[in-house]
Formats: structure tokens, sequence, C-alpha cells
């Protein structure tokens, strides 16, 4: 059972999460809850609608099926952590480590 402090933060946390994964995916979330948020998130993570936490209501809107898959979605993580693996074997420092997995992150993440 959650008490004070948790039963505010914990719902806004998942609908966050939430959020993120629209964005990643590049694909609209419905999301119902009956004690956390309930929203509609477009593919670009931006709440189209949204009821206030704790009180009933309906939102509706109208969302098309996604057919195409986005880089994240094929490989997920996969591309990020065999770079990883190249650059360690090569002997390359932190920084140029870090720049690399920064570029690829840009190229996939943000269209």
């Amino acid at each position: 059972m959650m008490h004070g402090l948790e039963l505010l933060l914990v719902p806004w946390q998942h609908f966050q999460m939430a959020r993120m994964r629209a964005f990643r995916t590049w694909q609209a979330t419905l999301r119902s809850a009956n004690t956390g948020i309930t929203a509609i998130v477009d593919a670009n993570g931006k709440v189209v609608h949204q009821l206030p936490q704790f009180e009933k209501g309906v939102l509706t809107a109208q969302v098309s099926p996604v057919i195409s898959k986005t880089p994240f979605s094929l490989w997920g993580n996969t591309v990020l952590y065999s770079l990883e693996c190249f650059d360690c074997g090569v002997g390359s420092d932190e920084t140029e480590t870090i720049n690399l997995i920064l570029l690829v992150s840009c190229i996939f993440f943000f269209r």
C-alpha cells in the first residue's frame, strides 16, 4: 500500500515513462489508470488530452495505427552496446566513447 508522498509522485513517474516510450517508439500512447494519470500522448511525447489524477472522466481522440518501425524498436540498445564494445577494443579514451554514444543517440532519437 502506498502512503503520502508515494501516492502523489509514483503515478507521475509512470506517466513520464509512458511519454518517453511514445517519443522513443514514435507511436501515440493511450494511457488509462484508475488512481494514476489518464492521458493521450502523441508520437512526439506531447500530451494531447489528460484527466487530473483521482477524477473520473472520458477522453476521446482519433489515433492511427503505426505500421513502420523505428530504429530503436528494431534494435534497442544493441547499436550503442556494439559501438561501445568496438570502441573499448580499439583502446580510445573515455571522452571519445562518450562523444560517440551521444552522436549515435542524437541520430536515433532526435528526428
